[in-house]
């Protein structure tokens, strides 16, 4: 069941879902609107996107846990009335990684190409060229959005280069 609230009156909603969010879920995570619906008359409901990182408890935020994989949603049992708005969420979220930055919210701060890709590939539900994606990431680093640290992470076969977005 995916989880209802009523937020304090005098609480934006925004940092009430947040929080919310915070409560429920461990980890380095941001809270997007996904929609309202209804009119103040009869009341309104705003759907939130949690973007949750895999962390590892205790770790610095952004520490992915060794291993980690992305769950496809579709096999978990969600009941039919929540099933429509976790496919909204993740259209919206498969948006927000073409014209936003989504993709970067659920990688550590330090992350691998290929990090980034499985993210993508999750949440579009597609497999990408690893080699294409690549090329992606180099256009993003030769852009400003991206930078190319000079550490690498050790891997089981040879270390892996290190990115960070860019705040602007």
């Amino acid at each position: 069941m995916i989880p209802h609230f009523l937020p304090d009156g005098d609480v934006e909603l925004s940092d009430a879902a947040a929080r919310y969010g915070d409560h429920l879920l461990t980890g380095d995570g941001q809270t997007l609107q996904l929609e309202t619906t209804g009119c103040p008359e009869n009341g309104l409901v705003a759907s939130y996107v949690r973007l949750v990182r895999p962390s590892i408890p205790g770790a610095p935020a952004g520490q992915l846990l060794a291993g980690w994989t992305w769950r496809d949603q579709r096999r978990i049992p969600f009941p039919e009335e929540d099933r429509e708005l976790v496919e909204r969420a993740i259209g919206y979220v498969a948006q927000q990684l073409e014209q936003g930055d989504a993709g970067f919210r659920l990688v550590g701060e330090e992350f691998t190409v290929s990090e980034l890709r499985q993210v993508h590939e999750a949440v579009l539900r597609v497999s990408l060229d690893p080699s294409n994606f690549r090329k992606r990431v180099t256009r993003l680093v030769k852009e400003g959005f991206v930078e190319e640290l000079p550490t690498r992470r050790p891997t089981a076969t040879r270390p892996a280069r290190l990115y960070r977005r860019v705040h602007r």
